[in-house]
């Protein structure tokens, strides 16, 4: 069937005779073809060239390929179906976190350091990992690598906060601004 439409009658409701209307033919109903006109009331401003198009929370059909800098501007969100035939061979098809828990046993300390720096915890070439809790109920303790550490430079662990290092096997020191702390510290090696 043809695209466009003819119109036959002159009756007031109508286009006068043989006014042709651009419409595309979909199904056997036409819709019509219209340009877009950016114009205020009563001015035109046919819209040329290339033109923003803002999603406004429906949907949009991308024709064709987006550059990095568009996909990051904001979220797309896809939805579907993704399929992929992968070839023999290595195919990397992403970063995969494992998280692998260490075997080992446990052993479990307390410690109170006070506003002289002390280690808390010994340096053991066979840790696999340590867990350092910070038990008191209002004071911030000050971690560090040596003794030299310090309110200034220690890595504050607030009341009921907890440090978990699972890559090193050095010792770990503390001390408080003032008072006396109260450290749960479990090892597993």
């Amino acid at each position: 069937m043809a695209d466009d439409v003819t119109f036959q009658s002159a009756t007031p409701a109508t286009p006068p005779a043989a006014t042709v209307i651009a419409t595309d033919d979909v199904g056997g109903k036409h819709y019509q073809r219209i340009k877009l006109d950016l114009g205020a009331d009563g001015a035109a401003a046919p819209a040329v060239g290339s033109l923003p198009v803002s999603d406004n929370g429906g949907s949009l059909t991308v024709d064709g390929p987006l550059t990095d800098a568009q996909l990051r501007a904001v979220a797309v969100p896809v939805s579907g179906t993704v399929t992929t035939t992968l070839g023999t061979g290595t195919a990397n098809i992403g970063d995969v976190d494992v998280l692998t828990l260490p075997k080992g046993s446990k052993t479990i300390t307390s410690a109170a350091p006070t506003t002289a720096a002390a280690s808390v915890l010994a340096a053991n070439a066979n840790r696999k990992s340590a867990t350092i809790l910070n038990a008191h109920a209002t004071l911030t303790v000050y971690l560090g690598a040596s003794g030299a550490v310090t309110t200034a430079n220690g890595l504050p662990l607030a009341a009921g906060a907890s440090l978990a290092d699972a890559v090193s096997t050095d010792a770990w020191f503390a001390i408080m601004a003032s008072g006396t702390g109260d450290l749960r510290i479990v090892e597993v090696a």
